[in-house]
């Protein structure tokens, strides 16, 4: 089974599309380091540093399935220098939404890029888009041993209308907060 969702998210992240993709690096002299000990949870992340807290700031909050949400995480730092969250690979983080009836995880490239990604103190802003399709489909005639839509047309089907919580996942060891959910109808 091929997942047909899977290159566009390649293809966004190519065009700098998601913030999963690019962050900003800026420069420093110095920087704080901060260890995780605790296994990265189901959504990809790890334990981080307490001086650091996360809010998902969208730019609405009701649309139609299919379109996409533009927004930004909002990273807070306390610490009086900045963190670099690189342990091994330089992470990287989606804002997916989902609910009891959909849930979902991205795919994120098994590219290791030993890049620094500092989160410098006091307020960090990076762009995000959320997805309001399914990121995985079928083809036609294929077949699947757990429910998985249709692809349509234009690939991946929108997720059915309804209301939808967003969920920071991290690509494996990413040292963000879990930040509180947004909620997002989709109409």
């Amino acid at each position: 089974m091929r997942n047909k969702a899977f290159p566009i998210f390649l293809a966004l992240c190519g065009i700098g599309l998601l913030t999963a993709c690019s962050s900003p690096t800026p420069k420093a002299a110095q920087t704080t380091e901060t260890s995780t000990t605790k296994p990265p949870l189901t959504d990809g992340l790890v334990a981080a540093d307490p001086r650091l807290a996360d809010r998902v700031v969208l730019s609405r909050d009701r649309v139609a399935p299919g379109q996409p949400i533009s927004g930004t995480l909002v990273v807070t730092s306390k610490a009086p220098g900045p963190i670099n969250l690189t342990r091994t690979c330089r992470p990287d983080f989606q804002v997916v939404i989902g609910n009891r009836a959909v849930t979902q995880a991205p795919a994120f490239t098994s590219d290791c890029v030993n890049q620094p990604f500092y989160i410098k103190p006091g307020t960090n802003r990076f762009p995000i888009t959320v997805i309001t399709t399914y990121f995985e489909c079928l083809q036609p005639g294929g077949s699947s041993v757990i429910s998985i839509p249709a692809c349509g047309p234009d690939g991946a089907p929108p997720l059915p209308p309804g209301i939808y919580h967003t969920t920071l996942f991290g690509s494996g060891a990413t040292p963000l907060p879990e930040p509180p959910p947004v909620d997002v109808t989709l109409t």
